[in-house]
């Protein structure tokens, strides 16, 4: 009798704990909405509730300014959208979100990410394109689930040593960045598929790149003067190298590049000469 009043007692206070969950979640999503000049109204909008909990939140296109330090009451989300919300940073509290596995802030003027942003260790694809990032946290390794990156457009000079931790990642975009070189941690990305380097200040491919799997490797439009032996090895679906000034290559370098549908004026364009 004790055991069955128990139960009708403990199941009133477990419905109510959980509505007061997604009570404070909405709340916490008006808090943020209201910094950008959005009613309560429009919670419902930019919100999706599994179970009782805000799981994802899409705040595309609201040009919001600020992102407001309420992210953190959100522990339950899962995918979280800021696209092209004028965002200059992001508040510490975003480290709270520690079931977060889609994140995606493209189109701001992010310059840096908060140190705590390395806790989000359950991401599996990260977008920050189109933002003014100049350094990543050196320990966004930390983030050893990620899949898919996109960074393309942004400042970054330097890619820290940690990214060597990202060792299911399938696929990876820098373009049009100020990278100088890549780290020696790269060998670890066994299980990349696609790298897109383009349009940096790169004067130098590493020969562990034939540790990955391959098929897209993208750096034209860099500042390459050489290609490592190892590359002759790679079985690339795409192979683009136009617009370098590849001008220490052996002829049978130079033969290979032409076996990867590198015609003589597509050569010119990367000033291949031979030695």
């Amino acid at each position: 009798m004790n055991r069955l009043f128990l139960t009708f007692l403990v199941l009133p206070v477990l419905f109510l704990t959980g509505c007061n969950d997604l009570k404070n979640q909405k709340e916490a999503v008006a808090a943020i909405l209201e910094k950008g000049g959005y009613s309560a109204d429009y919670v419902d909008k930019v919100i999706i509730v599994r179970d009782g909990k805000v799981t994802s939140l899409r705040l595309e296109g609201l040009r919001l300014g600020t992102l407001a330090p309420e992210i953190g009451v959100l522990k339950d989300l899962r995918i979280l959208h800021l696209d092209n919300n004028e965002l200059k940073t992001l508040p510490n509290e975003i480290g709270e979100l520690k079931n977060l596995v889609h994140f995606s802030g493209p189109s701001n003027y992010l310059e840096k990410l908060p140190e705590s942003f390395c806790n989000l260790v359950d991401v599996d694809f990260l977008n920050l394109s189109y933002n003014n990032l100049k350094e990543l946290p050196e320990n966004i390794g930390n983030l050893k689930k990620l899949k898919t990156v996109l960074l393309r457009e942004n400042e970054l000079k330097r890619l820290p040593e940690s990214v060597g931790e990202w060792r299911d990642l399938e696929s990876i975009t820098l373009t049009f960045n100020k990278l100088t070189g890549l780290p020696e941690g790269i060998k670890n990305w066994k299980k990349v598929q696609t790298l897109d380097v383009s349009n940096n200040n790169l004067q130098s491919i590493p020969g562990t790149i034939v540790n990955m799997n391959l098929e897209v490797f993208s750096f034209h439009s860099n500042k390459v003067t050489d290609l490592p032996p190892e590359i002759t090895s790679g079985s690339f679906v795409v192979f683009s190298a136009g617009h370098n000034k590849l001008c220490n290559l052996d002829n049978k370098m130079i033969n290979w590049l032409k076996l990867q549908g590198y015609t003589d004026e597509m050569l010119r364009d990367s000033q291949v000469c031979s030695d």
